[in-house]
């Protein structure tokens, strides 16, 4: 006979459903990032979406606690270059579980690519060169030695899920996110997906992530509610997690992959794009 504490460990260790239909009352827009670029880059804009309502609630609890009864929470590290870590409290004091999951990745990826690949955002190909028309968007914001003129196509979402956990008083002070190369450097990162899973009530106050501009001019706060995913590009865009004042936020941050398509490359476009050429 199953004991009631058995049953209840059994269900927690499930695998997390997330059908990829995304609930009815989700929408997704582009938050306005013109001035996030240093002038000195001569980019218009940095790229980030928010996606509302993308996970219900009792998703973001199943995705917590699928989580936790799988790895403990530690002190969240700082990336020190070379593949090496440290821990760094006056930069990032919080928690974290790294877990990796190709199956819930796979599964919030298919929530979302409905948005990614809508005409306004336009990153399930990126191009950093050229001219924006109907079906090519072009975001020069993320231009970088990284990408070149050629354009990226979109193939999953990192498997290497990271879960987040600040309680009073934590933070991660601002910063810009790394690119994740694969081994056989065939993909690479150039998008954050975080997706914000705690409960929305008077005891949680704070938190939210905000996105810097020149002379470290706040542009834009995204506050931490939940069921909310917002996906925004890796360079240039300066970004913190500000201090909880209280009650415990709860988040799950993991990349976007991309790999170069060259058979997608279209036509050259101007001056800009013959200086990539030269």
């Amino acid at each position: 006979m199953t004991t009631p504490a058995a049953a209840s460990a059994s269900a927690a260790a499930s695998l997390p459903l997330l059908p990829p239909t995304p609930p009815a009352n989700c929408t997704a827009r582009l938050i306005p990032l013109t001035q996030t670029v240093h002038r000195s880059l001569r980019a218009p804009a940095c790229f980030a979406l928010l996606i509302e309502n993308a996970l219900t609630p009792s998703e973001c609890r199943s995705l917590l606690t699928y989580a936790t009864s799988r790895s403990p929470w530690e002190a969240a590290l700082i990336n020190t270059g070379l593949g090496t870590q440290a821990l760094a409290t006056d930069v990032r004091n919080s928690s974290r579980l790294i877990l990796d999951s190709p199956e819930v990745a796979g599964m919030l990826l298919a929530r979302v690519r409905p948005f990614l690949e809508a005409e306004e955002a336009g990153v399930a190909v990126v191009r950093t060169v050229g001219t924006s028309k109907p079906g090519k968007r072009v975001w020069d914001g993320m231009r970088s030695h990284w990408l070149g003129p050629r354009p990226w196509r979109l193939t999953r979402l990192n498997e290497r899920l990271r879960f987040l956990k600040y309680g009073p008083g934590q933070y991660f002070k601002p910063h810009c996110d790394g690119s994740y190369i694969t081994p056989d450097g065939r993909e690479r990162s150039l998008l954050t997906f975080h997706s914000y899973l705690g409960e929305n009530d008077a005891e949680n106050v704070g938190g939210s992530t905000r996105f810097f501009g020149d002379y470290d001019k706040t542009v834009a706060d995204v506050e931490p509610v939940q069921g909310r995913v917002l996906v925004f590009q890796h360079q240039w865009l300066i970004h913190s997690g500000e201090e909880m004042e209280r009650g415990v936020k709860y988040t799950l941050r993991t990349d976007v992959m991309y790999e170069e398509a060259p058979e997608l490359d279209f036509e050259e476009e101007g001056e800009e794009f013959q200086h990539y050429k030269a």
